[in-house]
């Protein structure tokens, strides 16, 4: 009886626990208004230069839990974060959200956390021309499924333009806030070094400040607080590694675009900007030669590959090189990477457009009329031309033709394009542009199978990768033609 009795007595108390726990998140701590991101990339090589195959972090910002203006995005009560498109772009259903509790009465040093799942996470917009991002979490979510008032919640507001004009000035005192690689819920202080500078580190025509406050990997998304900390002045975006003071910031006047855009997009659809499904790359001399450009050309981009089921929609070619693009209201483009940038001049004009581009093909030059499509917020499917493993951790990719003409070495195969974490070859030493040739499989039954020669992922569609216990692959750098292979228990 008296065993009973102590049993009872510690139900009782762990329940009292964690209603205490759970009360003192709710009224206790007060949540900061910056936040960091965490998840995985889970491809890379599709429709960008990103090869990212390990866990990676960002900063965000609460801008607003007023239940007014979220109804200009169309959403209801909650919070709305702004960071950049880069942080949450490809994160799929792998993106949390790390909110800090703060307790003025505990160590400062020792920061607790909530993560918020991806189920409770909704993306509004993505622009990768202003490269910001803003996401929304739910009142419902943050009261009923992590203990956290919507009125313990703090923001940062934005700068107004009069106090941006006061506080952007070089030499005046910033404080970068964010989550830098190995550090949670930091603000570093510095100062303007320069303004409406454009960034070398980027593609983009848009200027930014630029400031000597630390910039490291993990901050990008964060905020740029005036010298009172009371603002937002703007959102840190990229910085050269291993170089002091070399921090760019996108400013005030391109949140507010991105903002207005997405308060359209959100209410509009036809606000929504064009885009094609296309990956190009610069023009080179080494490009020029291998494609017989005409004599005089120096410039412009070369189409590496086009989105599956693009290719029969659009009728540009892989290899084609763009030279220029007229848009409808007649401005011609000169492109290149000493000029403009194809989706960068698009994304300047709502989609559904007609523009006429003028290309280089098989030595000659011709002008194509094409109409834009919609950016939609997530652009991975998969196709014909790729495929996700998911046991494997993996994705196989069809080998584009741009590198079938450039690459000395070359062999048919698949490209093994991404590597997930967790995966079963994380760490195994593979080469950057690595291709399976052929593979040897293993079921759960002990029957094996071997795939003498590889040529697509159609090849590789019969393949119930669920049963399988275990994978073998010949593996080919395109770079270097050497081979390796690869065995992995799944």
């Amino acid at each position: 009886m008296r065993k009973k009795n102590y049993l009872i007595a510690f139900i009782l108390f762990m329940n009292i626990a964690v209603l205490w726990s759970t009360h003192a998140i709710a009224k206790d701590y007060s949540v900061a208004f910056d936040l960091q991101f965490e998840g995985y990339s889970k491809y890379s090589g599709l429709f960008n230069d990103r090869s990212i195959d390990s866990e990676w972090t960002g900063s965000g910002t609460i801008i607003n839990k007023d239940s007014s203006v979220n109804q200009e995005f169309r959403v209801g009560e909650g919070i709305l974060i702004l960071t950049n498109e880069h942080v949450i772009h490809n994160a799929f259903d792998s993106l949390r959200i790390n909110l800090f509790l703060e307790d003025p009465e505990e160590n400062a040093s020792e920061i607790k956390t909530v993560q918020i799942q991806p189920d409770d996470i909704q993306v509004l917009n993505m622009d990768f021309y202003y490269d910001l991002g803003l996401v929304f979490v739910s009142k419902e979510s943050l009261e009923e499924k992590y203990s956290l008032k919507l009125d313990t919640i703090k923001t940062l507001r934005l700068c107004s333009q009069a106090e941006y004009e006061i506080y952007a000035q070089v030499n005046e005192t910033v404080f970068a806030v964010g989550s830098p690689k190995g550090k949670t819920h930091v603000s570093q202080k510095g100062s303007i070094s320069k303004l409406r500078e454009y960034s070398i580190l980027t593609e983009l025509d848009k200027p930014s400040i630029h400031v000597n406050a630390p910039i490291n990997p993990g901050n990008s998304g964060g905020a740029l607080l005036d010298k009172n900390q009371s603002c937002l002045l703007g959102v840190p975006a990229s910085a050269i590694v291993n170089a002091e003071g070399m921090g760019y910031v996108i400013p005030l006047d391109q949140i507010i675009n991105f903002l207005s855009d997405t308060r359209e997009l959100r209410n509009n659809r036809n606000a929504s900007r064009g885009y094609l499904f296309i990956h190009t790359t610069f023009f080179t001399h080494k490009e020029g030669s291998a494609l017989r450009t005409p004599p005089g050309v120096n410039d412009g981009e070369i189409i590496q590959w086009i989105g599956e089921p693009y290719k029969k929609k659009y009728p540009l070619q892989e290899l084609d090189i763009i030279t220029s693009i007229t848009a409808p209201d007649g401005k011609k483009y000169t492109i290149g990477a000493n000029a403009d940038h194809v989706q960068f001049v698009l994304y300047s004009y709502s989609f559904g457009n007609k523009f006429n581009f003028e290309i280089i093909r098989s030595g000659s030059f011709t002008e194509i009329p094409i109409t834009t499509d919609v950016l939609p917020p997530y652009i991975l499917q998969e196709g014909e031309s790729y495929i996700f493993v998911k046991k494997l951790g993996v994705f196989f990719e069809n080998i584009p033709i741009f590198y079938r003409i450039m690459r000395e070495h070359y062999e048919e195969g698949v490209m093994l394009s991404a590597k997930l974490v967790g995966s079963p070859l994380t760490n195994i030493s593979l080469a950057e542009n690595a291709i399976v040739t052929q593979m040897i499989i293993r079921k759960n039954d002990n029957s094996t199978k071997y795939y003498n020669k590889i040529t697509s992922v159609a090849d590789m569609k019969d393949i119930s990768w669920s049963t399988l216990q275990k994978v073998g692959m010949y593996l080919k750098d395109m770079d270097t033609g050497k081979t390796q292979f690869v065995a992995v228990d799944l």
